[in-house]
């Protein structure tokens, strides 16, 4: 969810939210709208420790879930790899959590 400056996936597996959060403010402090994203993505929770504040958890599985129980008819839904060379490997169930960059879905009433 680092995307905009840091170029590749999965950057939370290989470092702390602490060293992200210090490695992305430094990468934007410098751009026109550099205090806009770290104020965007980065808050301070009742102890004045920051963390990403726009992250929500949610999973491909926790969505599809959502969609099955939702009253709602799925219109469209696209599941978008990281990158279209990795497409193959964003189909594969076990493998999709850490291939798609994003689900698109459209209900309608």
């Amino acid at each position: 969810h680092l995307s905009d400056v840091i170029g590749f996936p999965w950057v939370h597996l290989f470092f702390t939210d602490e060293t992200l959060i210090k490695v992305y403010k430094d990468l934007v402090k410098d751009l026109p709208d550099g205090q806009k994203r770290i104020d965007f993505r980065i808050a301070r929770d009742e102890k004045g420790r920051e963390y990403f504040s726009y992250i929500n958890g949610m999973t491909i599985k926790k969505f599809n879930k959502l969609l099955k129980e939702t009253k709602y008819n799925v219109s469209y839904y696209r599941e978008v790899p990281l990158r279209n060379f990795l497409t193959l490997l964003a189909k594969m169930p076990i493998l999709k959590e850490g291939f798609v960059k994003m689900v698109v879905a459209i209900l309608e009433k």
